[in-house]
């Protein structure tokens, strides 16, 4: 008996840290974009977070294209203080360095 593409799809494991993931199915199976946690900066509205397009294989793709993993800012910077504007720096950095760790080149 033959295993359709779901089901062997559906035991990829997420990449170390992800906290979520779309589903295969979104992409006609073809990948899933995979998240980090939402890092929130006190006292702010923004928050932190990363996203990828892991591959059937479990790779990342890490082509310089559209489907290049990504950091993302969401919420107002402007007018945070120093001590916020540092936290923010460290949360991108974080979670840059969570990213680049599933990809394997």
């Amino acid at each position: 008996m033959r295993e359709n593409s779901a089901t062997i799809l559906s035991t990829v494991p997420l990449p170390a840290g992800a906290d979520e993931h779309g589903a295969w199915a979104d992409w006609d199976n073809t990948f899933r974009v995979v998240y980090t946690p939402e890092t929130k900066i006190a006292g702010t509205s923004c928050t932190v977070f990363g996203s990828a397009v892991q591959l059937p294989d479990g790779s990342i793709s890490h082509r310089d294209c559209g489907d290049a993993p990504h950091v993302m800012v969401q919420g107002d910077a402007d007018g945070i203080t120093t001590v916020q504007a540092r936290e923010l720096a460290a949360a991108i950095v974080a979670t840059a360095d969570l990213i680049d760790g599933w990809v394997s080149r």
